[in-house]
């Protein structure tokens, strides 16, 4: 489809976390998907000529100082009209052809494992677009975890997405 994805990585690569990684990955692809969507469709109705989304993924703390880890998907497909509150609502959704049920699975999802997910519009690159960040506490690995380890190992990198 001609749409970049720019990874930006500021995590170290040898930290060893442990999480409910089915979680993490259904909310993470759920927010590409939709980026790419926005993006796919904007680019067809000539709003933009190039469509790019950026992932990041940083670690910082909270207002009351815990650590978490931040993941940001943003992208350059027109944003959203309306109450932000709305995106996260079973039943709602913003294109022609969606149920409603991507988002609102998603924000249960973070919830579920002390995650939160929020929704603002922002500006890529000189293009309105949507930004979306989902950010869950950091758990450092510790013996006997329930949860499945993984290790962080995303490079920065940039590719061409080819679905």
């Amino acid at each position: 489809r001609g749409i970049s994805l720019i990874v930006s990585v500021s995590v170290d690569p040898d930290l060893v976390v442990f999480w409910p990684i089915e979680r993490i990955q259904q909310v993470l692809c759920n927010l590409l998907q939709n980026a790419e969507d926005a993006v796919a469709d904007a680019m067809l109705a000539g709003k933009i000529s190039k469509g790019e989304i950026l992932f990041g993924v940083r670690i910082s703390t909270d207002l009351g100082g815990h650590p978490k880890i931040f993941f940001t998907v943003s992208d350059n497909g027109g944003g959203f009209e309306g109450p932000v509150e709305r995106l996260f609502e079973q039943g709602y959704t913003t294109k022609t052809y969606g149920v409603g049920i991507g988002l609102h699975n998603s924000a249960l999802l973070a919830q579920s494992i002390g995650g939160r997910l929020r929704a603002t519009n922002g500006c890529l690159n000189g293009a309105k677009g949507a930004v979306f960040e989902f950010s869950v506490p950091l758990m450092v690995a510790e013996e006997n975890d329930e949860h499945e380890p993984a290790q962080a190992q995303i490079a920065s990198a940039k590719t061409e997405l080819t679905s």
